[in-house]
C-alpha cells in the first residue's frame, strides 16, 4: 500500500510507521505537498491521506513521477 502524506507529524503517520502493517505499507511525504495541494489533485477538500494499492499501475506510476522529481502537482 502507498500512503501519501500531507503532514508528516500527524499522529496516524506515525501510528503506520510503527504499527504491524509498518512493513506493508510505503509511507511518503512528498516535499512540498500540502493539505491543499493533495485536496486540489484528488478533487475534494480536506484531504491529509490518499493510500494507492502497490499492486495497480497508478501507484507505480506516481513513485516513478516522484522519483524524477515531478512537478509538485502534475
Amino acid at each position: 500500500l502507498l500512503v501519501l502524506f500531507a503532514e508528516k507529524d500527524s499522529s496516524f503517520y506515525r501510528s503506520l510507521q510503527k504499527g504491524r502493517y509498518a512493513e506493508k505499507c510505503l509511507l511518503l511525504n512528498p516535499p512540498g505537498i500540502s493539505e491543499a495541494d493533495l485536496s486540489a489533485a484528488i478533487g475534494s477538500r480536506n484531504v491529509k491521506v490518499v493510500a494507492l494499492p502497490l499492486r495497480g499501475g497508478f501507484a507505480q506510476r506516481i513513485l516513478q513521477l516522484l522519483a524524477e522529481g515531478g512537478e509538485r502537482i502534475e
